[in-house]
């Protein structure tokens, strides 16, 4: 059985998975909101599989659960790559609060959720493993 990773929401960290999937063992999947950057990925690296996916909202992350154990039940590392950066002036009063929230709820809650929900999924697997990948901005 191919050992399975998962890549939340960076379209473009494909270069980690070349040489697993090159060698052909692991499925990796990658997940993203920009659906161009997805085709661009596939493109480039034929045996990834792509799902459409925003971690900073939680239904869609409920959604992507479905999808990806209901396809690959042997999911086994999730790995957590999500991040936003915009240069935000904080000096800046008519900054909408809602401005500066979209970035904690992709750098922080995004990955917190994401973990909540695929847990009980990968505490079945004999060998498991999450990986967060952050930023000086996460």
């Amino acid at each position: 059985m191919l050992q399975t990773s998962f890549i939340a929401v960076h379209e473009n960290c494909c270069q980690y998975a070349i040489g697993a999937v090159v060698t052909n063992v692991a499925n990796i999947i990658v997940t993203g909101r920009n659906a161009n950057a997805l085709r661009e990925a596939k493109t480039q690296f034929p045996k990834i599989r792509t799902f459409q996916n925003d971690v900073s909202n939680p239904s869609e992350i409920e959604q992507l659960y479905e999808d990806v154990t209901e396809q690959f039940p042997e999911l086994n590392i999730i790995i957590n790559n999500a991040g936003i950066m915009r240069l935000i002036d904080l000096r800046d009063a008519t900054l909408n609060l809602e401005n500066i929230n979209s970035e904690i709820a992709t750098n922080l809650s995004g990955t917190v959720q994401m973990v909540h929900q695929f847990l009980p999924h990968l505490l079945t697997k004999k060998s498991a493993a999450i990986v967060n990948v952050s930023s000086g901005i996460a």
